[in-house]
């Protein structure tokens, strides 16, 4: 089992997600919506990034050009 620690974010906000299930478009309309600022913010998923949406194929795209993005692994992925 692998376990991440991550210190306090004292320069912006830390954002929660769950069950994006492929709609990437949706989910990046919410952080424009929120004023989400990659610079200083992180988003952090609580797995099930695949499955039912049209856009899953973006979750790797996702997992490894964006470095303020972190997830575990959900049911979906497994």
């Amino acid at each position: 089992m692998l376990i991440q620690s991550f210190t306090r974010n004292t320069r912006g906000r830390d954002l929660i997600v769950g069950d994006v299930h492929g709609c990437f478009s949706a989910l990046q309309a919410h952080l424009d919506v929120l004023g989400f600022d990659p610079e200083v913010e992180r988003l952090f998923c609580t797995g099930d990034l695949v499955d039912r949406g049209a856009e899953s194929d973006l979750a790797k795209e996702w997992l490894s050009n964006k470095p303020w993005f972190y997830t575990v692994r959900g049911n979906h992925e497994a």
